[in-house]
């Protein structure tokens, strides 16, 4: 299953983004239908919470933006859950864990010294 992360949806929700065209075109293929099964996991959506009130940003527009992103046709939901977390974070490779996806945080993550 594709799982949208953090970076894809900072890059729709901010036209000045390097990635919007790119996140553009993939939001329209799953609208469209030509990508189906894809998601976005809530521990994405507490991340997108903490970045914008970071950014001095409303709780009434974080909660906007986020209601708009569930309202996508097409675009599921990935519960919160700690294996959810353990792969965001990338300490589900460390850990041996055979489900995780990649995901825009592996690439940010750094190494964990056991």
């Amino acid at each position: 299953m594709p799982v949208i992360e953090l970076d894809m949806i900072l890059a729709l929700l901010n036209r000045a983004d390097k990635l919007h065209a790119a996140a553009s075109r993939l939001f329209e293929k799953i609208i469209s239908g030509e990508l189906s099964n894809v998601s976005i996991p809530a521990s994405a959506y507490l991340e997108y919470e903490l970045v914008m009130r970071s950014r001095g940003y409303s709780s009434r527009e974080i909660a906007d933006d986020v209601i708009s992103l569930r309202s996508i046709p097409g675009l599921g939901e990935v519960p919160l859950t700690s294996s959810v977390l353990l792969s965001a974070s990338g300490c589900g490779r460390l850990m041996g864990s055979r489900t995780s996806t990649p995901s825009t945080h592996h690439r940010r993550s750094t190494t964990m010294e056991l």
